[in-house]
């Protein structure tokens, strides 16, 4: 990956807190910048600012408003977000707000948004990052997809996670009317040999209340299992976050996670994108 905004000095980076993945991808395009010479900024919320924190406790962060998408336990996803959809035009205006405050306080020069519509300046040089421009939408897909890119066009550009030659978004990221560049798969994860020491190993993450429901069928199914197995948690806030328990740890830094992945045979998860492009980087099952 090469940003290629190295000119800049001062850089913002704003991941969505809708579950982890849009942090973890961020840390390799923190640790590029860093490379170049740039000073970094975060400004998130919830569970994607205290991982980021955990992995950079050198940088300056700014806590912004959180979208807070919830999933329903019984309704289908795309009503269920509709339901939220006020809530989520809200805090985009007031995160927008709030951005321009940092803007104006610390001199941004970049601002580089991960899914976060609100993330821009007119001050600025503005970069979405996205793995999804066209939303495949079983309802008003039409209506769906204009508002979604209405959104992104106040972006100077788009950065897709992805690799031109293997490509893993698909249709995801066929929208031909946005300005994009691939930038290659965006992973904190690093390949090298490591000896094999669990059968299985559980990546639970992803917004409440179905996070929680699938680590209860998971450890349900699990009392039958013969073989050896570790279970990631993916709950940043909670206690003991950086303990490893005999079965299971709530977080765990990426070094230790990389590490584990490497040492299991098989991962079990409900990925987003940013655990496929983890799991190609590692060619892992």
């Amino acid at each position: 990956m090469n940003p290629n905004v190295s000119t800049a000095k001062k850089i913002l980076i704003t991941p969505l807190d809708w579950g982890l993945g849009h942090a973890t991808r961020c840390v390799p395009v923190i640790k590029e910048f860093l490379k170049q010479g740039c000073e970094v900024q975060i400004a998130s919320s919830g569970d994607a600012l205290i991982l980021l924190c955990e992995e950079f406790p050198h940088l300056k962060t700014h806590s912004i408003v959180s979208y807070d998408a919830r999933y329903s336990s019984h309704l289908p996803l795309f009503i269920k977000m509709m339901i939220q959809l006020p809530k989520f035009l809200r805090a985009i205006k007031n995160e927008h707000r709030q951005i321009e405050e940092i803007v104006e306080k610390e001199k941004i020069d970049v601002i580089v948004s991960d899914n976060r519509y609100g993330c821009y300046s007119s001050r600025t040089k503005n970069i979405f990052l996205g793995h999804q421009l066209f939303i495949d939408s079983p309802f008003l897909p039409g209506f769906v997809n204009q508002l979604h890119l209405k959104a992104i066009q106040k972006f100077s550009l788009c950065w897709v996670p992805d690799n031109d030659q293997f490509s893993l978004t698909g249709k995801l990221t066929l929208n031909s009317s946005i300005r994009k560049r691939a930038v290659g798969y965006l992973s904190r994860f690093v390949w090298y040999e490591s000896e094999i020491k669990y059968d299985l190993l559980v990546i639970i993450s992803g917004p409440e209340s179905q996070r929680t429901l699938f680590e209860e069928l998971i450890i349900k199914q699990l009392k039958d299992y013969k073989g050896k197995y570790f279970i990631v948690r993916g709950l940043p806030a909670a206690e003991s976050s950086d303990k490893q328990m005999n079965h299971s740890a709530n977080h765990l830094p990426s070094e230790k996670l990389n590490e584990l992945v490497l040492q299991s045979n098989l991962i079990l998860s409900r990925p987003g994108y940013s655990t496929l492009m983890d799991l190609a980087t590692l060619g892992k099952k």
